[in-house]
């Protein structure tokens, strides 16, 4: 494949880019049940009117996000496109944690929050985990 021969495509390919090393990995998952649970008892808990939010400090060297959609909310589509969006926020704003205490997170989606695109949703991690001090 050549060049482009129009530049201001050539450009706007280049500011397209994503950072590379912003990578979400199996490590920054919680996956088994112990570890929602543990979240669950020991974490601290925010009530959005789209999500719940909780929060508990971890001895790893990462944040870990957990995510929560029950069947009632959509079809597996619907839950696994809303999944996908939350982890790509997440990964998106990884950086804004604070990175001197690390912490597990479980969103649990509810029904309204369902139909949410990608500026709603960070909009409602970033107002969410200013409000819980989680933001450096």
């Amino acid at each position: 494949m050549g060049k482009s021969d129009n530049p201001q495509k050539e450009a706007k390919r280049s500011q397209e880019t994503v950072c590379v090393g912003l990578n979400f990995t199996k490590g920054d998952r919680l996956l088994s049940t112990g570890d929602f649970k543990k979240v669950y008892r020991n974490g601290k808990k925010i009530v959005r009117p789209k999500a719940v939010f909780y929060y508990t400090s971890n001895n790893f060297d990462r944040h870990r996000l957990g995510i929560t959609i029950s069947r009632k909310a959509g079809n597996s589509v619907k839950r696994n496109r809303l999944k996908r969006l939350i982890r790509e926020v997440f990964r998106l704003n990884l950086s804004r944690l604070k990175q001197d205490s690390y912490c597990d997170i479980v969103v649990v989606m509810r029904k309204a929050g369902m139909n949410s695109d990608f500026k709603a949703m960070e909009q409602l991690w970033l107002e969410t985990l200013s409000k819980a001090g989680l933001l450096g």
